[in-house]
């Protein structure tokens, strides 16, 4: 709720406020049963893209398709790899055969820095304006110093949901799209969308 200031002591004590205070934005929320520590790992992970990521134990990474859902591969009984074949497979009750993992020697994780991103196309375009603003309201007792940095972080943290909703590229592998039933790279269950939060940091 916004104070009312009636004098210049007042709203220079807010401006003090104001110079210790910091928005920071990303990840930040336990969303889906995953702690705020696995969705910061998952962001950064997107961010900064993963190479060579390879099996710790056995010779194989199992890609799951879209009937093998949330299942891994010890969960479903009957799954075979035929011979020759880079593929976990299951008898489908109907003389064929239905893939349920493909099988990968090593995987790459491209960069899709949604953070970075967001940040390079906003600062000096929305945000600036809108901090101009928000500091204007601020110098004439309207705002508090948290209420401007509030403001700022829900304008931040919005912007950086809408980099992840319009993201297209690097595309997902043809696998993952099927499995996903979309082609929206880093938007699966939405659990990392729903991370995205800001929070106000005191330094100084």
């Amino acid at each position: 709720m916004t104070q009312d200031f009636n004098d210049a002591d007042g709203i220079l004590r807010e401006f003090r406020k104001l110079n210790n205070l910091t928005v920071r934005v990303g990840a930040l929320k336990a969303t889906d049963g995953h702690s705020e520590q696995h969705m910061e790992m998952i962001a950064m992970a997107n961010e900064n893209g993963v190479p060579h990521i390879r099996p710790v134990h056995g010779q194989w990474l199992t890609i799951p398709t879209k009937l093998a859902g949330d299942h891994s591969a010890r969960e479903i009984d009957g799954l075979f790899k035929p011979h020759g074949k880079n593929v976990l497979v299951k008898a489908n009750g109907n003389g064929g055969l239905d893939i349920y993992f493909i099988l990968k020697k090593e995987i790459t994780v491209p960069k899709r820095p949604f953070l970075s991103g967001t940040f390079i196309r906003k600062f000096e375009t929305s945000w600036f304006e809108l901090a101009k603003v928000e500091i204007s309201k601020l110098s004439v007792g309207e705002m508090t110093a948290r209420e401007v940095m509030a403001s700022m972080g829900r304008r931040m943290a919005r912007d950086v949901q809408a980099t992840i909703s319009a993201m297209k590229s690097p595309a997902n592998a043809p696998a993952t799209i099927e499995r996903k039933g979309k082609d929206n790279p880093l938007i699966d269950t939405g659990a990392l969308y729903r991370s995205i939060s800001w929070t106000e940091d005191v330094y100084g």
